[in-house]
């Protein structure tokens, strides 16, 4: 809808002081559907960008925006088969090394952890974020032990969600573009 609105004339801002409660989704299954609704409606919006790019409605900054949303599904795939394909691949070579070097254990032990705890940077800095924010909103800030897993999940959440990547693109190759949002509980 906001596309639409951009390529009608009317101006859309980015609001960075502006937040609003949601419900949380009760399980992994509901957690899929919406991401892989999200990623179809991203789809959806690829039929715009001759528009987009052609309008004198919208800027080249909103542009750049607008291209990078559209490349969003895009972008997943290819690091999440990137993911995958790596990982395998280094799996299998280490396996090799260590079949062949067994004295290697100990350094191949420690460079798994080395490389672990650096791809838990992004998480790391999403809970700093995290945390600020709800500092600033003066929520309350769940306790340590519940967000000692954050980054992990942070860290592989595209890989953990590539499920909904799936879902989407097979739901348009078949041409099913109707979904019923979420369900959302109700509050009392």
């Amino acid at each position: 809808m906001t596309l639409k609105l951009m390529l009608h004339g009317i101006h859309v801002q980015y609001i960075d002081s502006a937040f609003v409660y949601q419900q949380a989704l009760t399980s992994p299954y509901k957690l899929l559907r919406q991401r892989s609704r999200w990623v179809q409606g991203n789809l959806y919006c690829i039929k715009y960008f001759k528009a987009v790019m052609t309008s004198q409605q919208i800027d080249v900054i909103q542009k750049v925006g607008i291209l990078y949303f559209l490349a969003q599904p895009w972008i997943n795939v290819a690091a999440d088969l990137s993911v995958f394909g790596l990982t395998i691949i280094t799996g299998l070579r280490v396996s090799q090394l260590l079949v062949a070097h067994p004295s290697l254990l100990v350094s191949a032990l420690i460079t798994g952890g080395l490389l672990f705890l650096f791809s838990q940077f992004w998480g790391f800095v999403f809970s700093a974020f995290y945390i600020h924010d709800l500092h600033m909103t003066r929520m309350t800030v769940p306790k340590w032990t519940h967000l000692v897993g954050l980054p992990s999940i942070v860290s592989y959440m595209y890989v953990l969600l590539f499920g909904s990547l799936v879902m989407a693109y097979w739901r348009k190759l078949r041409g099913n573009n109707s979904w019923v949002k979420t369900a959302r509980q109700s509050v009392g």
